[in-house]
C-alpha cells in the first residue's frame, strides 16, 4: 500500500484511499491488498503453510508455552509492556487472533488492525472476532 495512503474509507465493499483513489476489495471482512495467486516465492510458500497449519495453531501454541507457565503469562508479559493508550494497534501477522483476547483485557485496546500473509489464519481470526462480536 502506497505511503501516502493514509485516509482510508469503505465505500461500496472495496478499502478505498481518498487520498490516491487506490482501491482494496473487502470479501469476508478481509481486505485484500494482494491475492494469494500473487504471492511469489517462499512468501507462497508460507500462506500455504499456514492455511493448513491454522487448522491447529491455537492449540499447538497453548501446548508450546506450557512449559513456560503458560500461554497467559508469555502473552501478558509481552503486551504489558505496549503503551497502548486508546491508539491505533496493528498486529502484523495476526494469525487466527491469539492475542486479541489478551489486548482486549485492557480498558487502553483503542482501533485495532490485522494482517496475515494467510487467508486460513484471517478466517479463523475473524471467526473469534464474530464469536466475541469485537469491533476489530
Amino acid at each position: 500500500m502506497p505511503g501516502e495512503c493514509n485516509d482510508l474509507i469503505v465505500d461500496d465493499g472495496n478499502l478505498v484511499c481518498s487520498h490516491c483513489a487506490h482501491s482494496y476489495p473487502i470479501k469476508k471482512g478481509i481486505v485484500y491488498f494482494i491475492y494469494p495467486q500473487e504471492l511469489k516465492g517462499i512468501n507462497r510458500h508460507f500462506a500455504r503453510t499456514y492455511d493448513w497449519y491454522s487448522h491447529v495453531y491455537t492449540l499447538l501454541t497453548k501446548l508450546a508455552f506450557l512449559p513456560f507457565g503458560g500461554e497467559y503469562k508469555a502473552r501478558m508479559e509481552i503486551l504489558d509492556r505496549l503503551e497502548l493508550n486508546n491508539g491505533r494497534i496493528l498486529e502484523v501477522s495476526i494469525g487466527p487472533g491469539v492475542n486479541l483476547p489478551y489486548l482486549f483485557m485492557s480498558q487502553n485496546a483503542g482501533e485495532v488492525f490485522g494482517l496475515d500473509i494467510s487467508l486460513g489464519q484471517l478466517a479463523r481470526c475473524n471467526n473469534l472476532i464474530a464469536r466475541k462480536n469485537w469491533s476489530i
